[in-house]
């Protein structure tokens, strides 16, 4: 059975690089969202309630919140009986075949990396998985697939075929300023003519 790189993914520091701006605040995570918009006044925050109708749920959102290389991502941060615990972002790019998302996903991989810390994998690869290193300390995790009428997979030569249907990339971060540390998950999807690629950034239940 294959592995990621599971030690590779034990010696990795989540620490953000000095020079680098983090992709959001992490000071923001345990804080209120009326912090978060304290932090950024420049920011044209929309603040809405939970739409399931949970009150101890409020979000906030924003559009074009960060620019990453040639993408831009929208934000929702989520705040939960009273402490922000969740940061969601997300760019969509219209592409043609899996190729063109592999291309798309792997170049936002390599420009969130110095703003997230390093990417890994930790978990077992399933059938069709491979994993790509995109820089010295990190790796992504890529799969395509069609559906023929079950799921088939398809090898890195053959995403420019049309009957890959099916394409994504996952990744893990942990990044930290020190004093918080986060889970982080890089997800890139295609989705018809869309690639979208997005950030899960989570406050983990010790840290609250």
């Amino acid at each position: 059975m294959r592995r990621a790189l599971v030690a590779v993914a034990a010696l990795m520091s989540g620490a953000i690089p000095a020079n680098a701006e983090p992709l959001v605040d992490i000071n923001w995570f345990g804080a209120t969202l009326a912090d978060v918009r304290a932090s950024r006044p420049d920011v044209a925050w929309v603040e809405e309630p939970n739409p399931y109708g949970f009150d101890e749920l409020t979000h906030l959102t924003a559009a074009s919140f960060a620019n990453v290389g040639d993408r831009s991502f929208d934000i929702n941060v989520t705040q939960a009986h009273g402490i922000v615990v969740s940061a969601r972002l997300q760019s969509t790019t219209n592409v043609t075949n899996a190729r063109e998302c592999e291309v798309v996903s792997l170049d936002a991989a390599t420009n969130l990396e110095p703003r997230l810390g390093a990417f890994y994998w930790d978990r077992t690869l399933s059938h069709g998985q491979i994993s790509v290193p995109i820089s010295d300390q990190s790796v992504v995790i890529v799969q395509g697939w069609r559906r023929s009428p079950r799921l088939e997979p398809f090898t890195r030569a053959q995403y420019t075929h049309p009957d890959t249907t099916g394409f994504a990339v996952r990744a893990r971060a942990r990044p930290t300023n020190g004093r918080i540390t986060l889970n982080a998950l890089l997800l890139s999807d295609l989705d018809g003519a869309a690639c979208r690629v997005r950030v899960e950034i989570d406050l983990p239940f010790d840290q609250d």
